[in-house]
């Protein structure tokens, strides 16, 4: 379907804006390294210190290492408009994007979202020359997700990337961290992942 292909850009825009944006965050990376301590030996204090990021539209909140950069793609398509918005965050050569895909409601009901998880799998394998080490089907409040390891190509040599996709009605949320496999930042990754709450309607 043409309109996944056009979705799952999201996939290639998260793998660009994590690494590509590393020169454009060197210098907010120095002011901010002052504000925060190593994360990879952080304390409950510590992610006290971490930004408090919600998106009402999309009914989530998350807690980021710094505050994110944020980047919007809008997109018309026969169905109607298709927003991707994206948030990265990065701290010692660590990167933790959100990325957020507004479908329209023809669109949404016409893909299947372990078929959108499936394809999002194999285009960044396809894109970081990648192999999955570990990958699971989740439920968070009733909506369909998936979360995976993945071990490829980086800027820094070979990276360890974990992914979680979740989709929530006309939504599909992708939360990445990556960083480079010789660096342990996998209490970190867990906060982040951990720190995502899906916020309750009226």
């Amino acid at each position: 379907m043409e309109n996944m292909l056009k979705i799952w850009m999201i996939i290639s825009l998260v793998s660009c804006l994590s690494y590509s944006c590393n020169k454009q965050h060197d210098k907010l990376q120095e002011t901010q390294q002052s504000k925060y301590t190593d994360q990879s030996s952080h304390s409950e204090n510590q992610m006290s210190a971490w930004y408090s990021l919600k998106n009402p539209s999309a009914g989530f909140e998350i807690l980021l290492p710094t505050e994110p950069r944020k980047k919007e793609k809008r997109e018309i398509t026969d169905s109607g408009l298709v927003t991707t918005t994206a948030y990265l965050s990065i701290m010692n050569k660590a990167a933790y994007s959100v990325v957020v895909t507004n479908m329209p409601l023809a669109i949404a009901t016409g893909i299947d979202p372990d078929k959108e998880f499936e394809d999002s799998v194999e285009k960044l394998k396809k894109k970081i020359s990648g192999k999955v080490v570990k990958q699971k089907s989740q439920n968070i409040d009733g909506n369909k997700s998936r979360i995976f390891t993945m071990i490829g190509d980086g800027p820094n040599g070979q990276t360890i990337y974990r992914v979680k996709i979740i989709r929530v009605g006309q939504n599909t949320i992708q939360l990445m961290t990556a960083h480079p496999q010789k660096m342990d930042f996998a209490n970190d990754a867990k906060s982040f992942f951990d720190s995502f709450k899906l916020l309750k309607t009226n």
